[in-house]
């Protein structure tokens, strides 16, 4: 996108970069209605009668989002160490997947084909989605989730696609269990802040080529 990157998309450190393009932050999210564009935070799931629901009410407005590796597309494929590392690792996969200029309308159109596919975490990886998963893991000495696979194809996809939303005036909040709160809170406990991070650099870095592409419904937004 010819964007230079935040040093993570940990939203700690995606916080100067938004701060000096003129967005503020309040109220624990980044106000960007006044821009025309939704905010973002990040809840937290628990186990209720019926299966994973919101631990505290969403405000209103804010459409929920789960992020989990069980219900998602875009959960942490690693394993195998602290909650830090698992993070950096997350991090580092997110710089894996948005080093190539976007191409908004390819990944619009991958996003579409993943909406009809509710088998979360049984994909079949490409060679070079095996080998980029494991170099990563080795990197930070962690482990590739034997059981629940995440595609880095699919995570671009989501990020495009939920920013797209984000730049239509929508908000969200990304749901996860690790944690509930906004920017400020502590960094690298969820791999959910380095998500919301990139979401926000995606739709502010490529917001001119979102804005272009056919409005969506929101209606139709599945919640992944």
């Amino acid at each position: 996108m010819g964007a230079v990157t935040p040093s993570s998309f940990c939203v700690c450190d995606v916080i100067p970069w938004l701060r000096a393009r003129g967005y503020v932050l309040r109220e624990g999210t980044f106000g960007f209605g006044e821009g025309g564009l939704g905010s973002v935070q990040i809840g937290r799931l628990r186990w209720g009668m019926q299966g994973p629901a919101a631990r505290s009410l969403v405000q209103d407005g804010f459409l929920e989002v789960r992020v989990d590796r069980h219900g998602s597309h875009v959960g942490n494929p690693f394993a195998g160490a602290s909650a830090h590392k698992l993070c950096l690792a997350y991090d580092d996969l997110l710089r894996a997947v948005l080093v190539a200029p976007l191409s908004v309308d390819d990944d619009l159109r991958d996003y579409e084909g993943l909406r009809h596919d509710s088998l979360f975490g049984q994909a079949l990886l490409s060679p070079f989605e095996e080998n980029l998963l494991s170099e990563i893991a080795e990197r930070h000495g962690v482990h590739v989730h034997h059981r629940q696979r995440v595609r880095p194809a699919s995570v671009r996809a989501w990020l495009v696609y939920h920013a797209s939303l984000l730049v239509r005036g929508t908000s969200l909040v990304l749901q996860c269990w690790c944690l509930h709160g906004g920017v400020c809170s502590t960094p690298w406990v969820c791999h959910a802040q380095s998500l919301l991070g990139a979401l926000l650099w995606v739709a502010v870095s490529a917001r001119s080529e979102l804005t272009s592409t056919p409005s969506l419904d929101r209606s139709q937004v599945r919640l992944f």
